[in-house]
């Protein structure tokens, strides 16, 4: 039998299953207010935060070139993760979040259509004014004036609406219903009903969840458009260096015990509270027993190992089976040039696989290009692919059924249909290597369907319902993932850092501990909505419909020509 590391005799010992942001945030919470912590990982500390080498690249004595699982970026509406970041140290004495720096745009990139730079931040200025109003106009560009003040009316209809009805009928909703895509005209569809659900929650709008959405861009809107605040924000270098290995370090200094490869095989339960764990490390499989049990594992592992008798005594648990898993997974292009298109990020309107890109080097600016791979690379254009089940315009394959080379060559031809027009097309000579995110694996033959080991929980409808919360109805079992029901909602760093703090003040709550508890940070609503939300509130508590989520607006589309 083995037991996690523990402290001073009467140390509360806690055992985590999985190392990625979850895990470890609640091992830095609890770790800092004097507990016993042992985390278990499988294969790789930071989860989907993590970065990782591009295998045998360095040459000539230079290391590998910094690979990603996807780039990631920190929006001003983030606060828990934040706060986290700012308490961990870097190998440079500064604090994780000091390395974080502000982008001041996003290019929305398309094929025919004219492409646009949207301001990442509000300015008092006659030049941050003057470039949101083009911005919104060549948004508009070829979007009937109806249908756009269709969607405002429906956008400012859900942002009247209290957080109970958000929850019980608009979870239910899909965002193409809601925003009416399918009557309307095919611009409306590509830039309104289909961008926002694949670029930032990965599902297709038919499946996402209205409220997802519709609180997501109520984020992404108020720290766009109010002074002080801004959208977009990156670590100025890859993140495995800057991030995940410092925080890991800091967790080793705290008293942390860190196991990796370690996985867990089965949690034992006696039908009331967890008994004991059983874990596998260097081939061997050995009984843990801790105090306090937490899962931090991803939905499609963790579904696997909260079996039945683990339902059954936490109903919370039930129904984790109906979540749904998709793909977001990235490839990076290593150039010979640097290629800042904006300094933020750029999303390709109508590219089939739903892509967004980042270009790396102009945001950092202290790591040495040619002390990595064969030394020529210049940038890493980091890009991510939400859309997999779209068949592409090259191989006409969905990405799932594409090889590494097939992947490669259609995210070159889906980012130059976009990028050609701005005279900033990427050559086959402008690329010096280009690697996709470990995490696919690929068939051996030329049959067959790709396998994602690192699938992302996505928000589809009425999920919400299904979710647990960190404290389960077992007194000692804890979750901390991505799929747990918080604030952000859709999968993020953010989201799951707060349900890592929620799992440590519950474990503080359990123990009885007197320590401080972790603050836990909410999103914030407009102020100028309160009126219209408290007014909602009431007709909800009286069983009545909301003023206008249905009626705000009204618009009959000309029939379509055929």
């Amino acid at each position: 039998m083995s037991q996690p590391t523990s402290g001073s005799s009467g140390t509360p010992r806690v055992a985590i299953f999985g190392g990625g942001v979850g895990g470890l945030s609640v091992a830095q919470e609890l770790l800092a207010r004097g507990f016993s912590v042992t985390v278990y990982e499988k294969c790789h500390w930071g989860g989907k935060v993590r970065g990782m080498p591009v295998p045998d690249s360095g040459t000539q004595g230079r290391d590998d070139l910094p690979g990603q699982h996807g780039f990631h970026f920190f929006p001003g509406f983030y606060k828990n993760l934040p706060d986290t970041m700012k308490r961990i140290p870097s190998l440079d004495g500064k604090s994780v979040f000091e390395h974080v720096v502000a982008g001041d745009a996003e290019l929305l990139a398309r094929q025919e259509d004219p492409s646009t730079k949207i301001p990442a931040a509000f300015h008092f200025s006659l030049k941050w004014l003057l470039e949101a109003l083009h911005a919104f106009r060549v948004l508009m560009y070829k979007i009937p004036p109806q249908e756009m003040a269709f969607f405002i009316g429906r956008a400012l209809a859900f942002l009247g609406t209290c957080r109970e009805r958000r929850i019980t009928e608009f979870d239910e909703v899909s965002w193409w219903d809601f925003v009416e895509a399918e009557r309307m005209s095919p611009e409306y569809q590509a830039l309104i009903g289909r961008l926002p659900a694949l670029a930032l929650v990965a599902v297709r709008p038919e499946e996402a969840s209205t409220r997802t959405l519709g609180d997501a861009m109520i984020q992404m809107f108020s720290y766009g458009f109010f002074p002080g605040r801004t959208i977009d924000r990156l670590l100025d270098g890859p993140e495995q260096a800057y991030w995940v290995e410092p925080w890991v370090t800091q967790l080793q200094k705290l008293g942390g015990d860190l196991r990796m490869p370690a996985q867990l095989v089965a949690f034992q339960c006696d039908g009331r509270k967890i008994t004991s764990a059983l874990v596998e490390e260097a081939g061997t499989v050995h009984k843990v027993v801790a105090d306090y049990y937490v899962c931090a594992l991803p939905l499609h592992v963790a579904v696997h190992k909260l079996t039945a008798d683990i339902r059954r005594a936490a109903p919370s648990l039930a129904r984790i089976g109906e979540l749904a898993s998709g793909w977001m997974n990235g490839v990076q292009l290593f150039l010979n040039r640097q290629l800042p298109l904006v300094c933020g990020h750029v999303g390709y309107a109508d590219s089939a696989w739903a892509l967004t890109s980042v270009s790396q080097a102009q945001f950092w600016p202290d790591f040495d290009w040619s002390a990595y791979g064969n030394g020529r690379s210049r940038e890493a254009f980091s890009v991510i692919i939400s859309d997999w089940d779209t068949p592409g315009v090259v191989h006409h394959k969905p990405a799932k059924q594409c090889s590494p080379q097939e992947i490669y060559e259609e995210v070159l031809a889906q980012l130059n249909l976009s990028l050609a027009k701005h005279g900033e097309g990427i050559q086959p000579s402008d690329v010096e290597s280009w690697f996709i995110d470990p995490d696919i694996v690929f068939p051996r033959g030329d049959e067959g369907q790709d396998e994602n080991r690192e699938s992302l929980f996505i928000t589809t409808c009425g999920a919400w319902s299904s979710r647990p919360m960190a404290k389960t109805e077992i007194p000692n079992l804890f979750m901390a993932s991505e799929w747990m029901r918080h604030c952000m909602d859709f999968a993020s760093a953010e989201g799951t850092n707060q349900v890592a703090r929620e799992a440590a003040n519950a474990i503080l709550d359990a123990a009885g501990s007197t320590a401080k508890r972790c603050q836990v940070y909410r999103t914030e609503q407009p102020l100028f909505s309160l009126p219209l939300r408290a007014l909602d509130a009431v007709l909800y508590r009286c069983g009545l419909p909301s003023l206008g989520c249905w009626g705000f607006t009204s618009y009959t589309p000309p029939p379509r020509v055929r």
